[in-house]
């Protein structure tokens, strides 16, 4: 769980601003100058930095946080407005980059939805979907589970199978903390979001001097997921020449950095998952077939939601509860009609989308029935006579709400409509927003909309 901040900048008013607006959300915050204090404080165990450079290229500081083993999540704030820069910060292993000209309310909006993704990617013992996992009213889960338990047991990679939003990464963590490697790190990569080009140094590291912008040497997965597992999301996103090198990885139990001159061992379990059928792709040549039987020797399969419907209602229910503890909001009552339209629903984004879905209902101070409607000119599934019924994220703020925050909440009700209405193609949302690509792409992480949850 996110808890310790740091906060690095050349102006004391910066410091004392940005560690009052995080301590009064409960966060322990330390402030300190820019330069060598940065790195001495951030040794200390700090699991986020929020940094304003000090005049010197943020790259080099962003890179001397992240050289620590803690490797903690970097929010660099600037008032320089320059896409440019932007691509190199988040390059170079930044989480976010925010305008120094966000007021309060957007600041500490913005750092901790960092903190939330981080959240995510850290042990989900607080997750419902945890909980509920050992005690799920479908046989199909049960029979996966019980299935899951006894490959915890063993070493052998695992590839499971499913549709976004399904759970996948969530069983991957389950089986490690089953095994005997519970005790070491479980590291998750997403192949899909990793910049093209940067997938060898994300991967296996890169020493100083490696490359432009290889200002000092970096760790990658590989060596952070030593003694644990390391679990590859979205596998098949993987261009040729990474998967040449992870095959070899994975062969020899050895990685060389990019740069550098001698292989390092590594011992790791690794899991892998993907949305897609892997083996069209191995008899399309688009993946490898040996890296194909490498990472399969156990292969799972997560069902959907719409395929284990008697677990809805109670995951709807126990995200309700998480939320309103979350946020410090009533838990909302879901009605007769509502429970009746959440098992109905198809739930194309599975899991994700009804979490997504119950959170703004307890953000948004929903008291009541969360309203579930057809969209305009019904999706059809693909089934023929069934019909796909998308739950409208039309709710309407509280007007006690603060305008920053409100405004807020109509964007993010606004991209959402957007990307449901146009199946989560970005370029004719774009369009039709009359803005550039960019800057919807920005608006969707800013809101944490991901364009996955609205493919049909």
């Amino acid at each position: 769980m996110m808890r310790r901040v740091l906060v690095a900048s050349p102006r004391r008013g910066f410091r004392t601003r940005v560690a009052g607006l995080l301590e009064r959300d409960g966060l322990v915050v330390t402030a300190v100058p820019s330069g060598a204090a940065l790195v001495r404080a951030a040794r200390n165990g700090a699991d986020m930095v929020v940094l304003e450079p000090n005049g010197n290229p943020p790259e080099m500081e962003i890179a001397d946080v992240l050289a620590l083993d803690s490797r903690p999540e970097v929010v660099v704030v600037t008032d320089t407005h320059s896409p440019e820069l932007e691509t190199r910060l988040l390059a170079t292993g930044a989480s976010a980059v925010l305008s120094a000209g966000l007021d309060d309310h957007q600041l500490l909006s913005s750092i901790l939805r960092v903190a939330r993704t981080r959240g995510d990617r850290e042990s989900r013992s607080g997750d419902p979907t945890a909980t509920l996992g050992d005690r799920s009213n479908s046989e199909r889960v049960r029979g996966l589970l019980e299935l899951a338990s006894v490959v915890a047991t063993g070493d052998s990679s695992v590839l499971i199978l499913g549709e976004t939003g399904s759970g996948k990464e969530w069983l991957a963590r389950r089986i490690h903390a089953q095994s005997p490697r519970a005790k070491g790190p479980f590291v998750a990569v997403n192949c899909a979001a990793i910049p093209e080009g940067l997938a060898e140094s994300e991967l296996f590291g890169h020493v100083r001097g490696a490359f432009t912008g290889a200002l000092r040497t970096r760790r990658g997965h590989f060596e952070m997921a030593d003694g644990g597992t390391l679990f590859l999301d979205e596998i098949g996103e993987l261009t040729p020449s990474v998967q040449v090198r992870l095959l070899r990885a994975l062969q020899e139990r050895t990685f060389q950095p990019v740069g550098g001159e001698r292989p390092i061992p590594v011992d790791l379990r690794v899991m892998a998952a993907t949305n897609k059928p892997l083996n069209e792709a191995v008899a399309q040549g688009g993946f490898r077939k040996d890296l194909y039987y490498r990472i399969a020797v156990i292969t799972l399969q997560v069902p959907p939601l719409r395929d284990r419907p008697e677990d809805i209602v109670p995951l709807a229910e126990a995200y309700a509860r998480h939320f309103a503890l979350q946020f410090g909001k009533p838990v909302p009552t879901f009605g007769a009609a509502t429970l009746e339209a959440l098992v109905a629903y198809a739930w194309p984004g599975n899991i994700r989308e009804l979490i997504n879905f119950v959170e703004r209902a307890v953000l948004l101070g929903q008291a009541a029935e969360p309203t579930i409607q057809p969209s305009a000119g019904q999706v059809t599934s693909g089934v023929p006579g069934e019909a796909v019924v998308r739950p409208a994220p039309t709710i309407e703020p509280s007007l006690d709400l603060p305008y920053a925050e409100a405004l807020d909440h109509f964007e993010r009700s606004y991209f959402s409509r957007l990307l449901a209405s146009t199946e989560g193609r970005v370029g004719e949302a774009a369009q039709r927003a009359r803005m550039s690509r960019r800057n919807l792409y920005n608006k969707l992480r800013r809101h944490g909309i991901d364009r996955e949850d609205f493919v049909v």
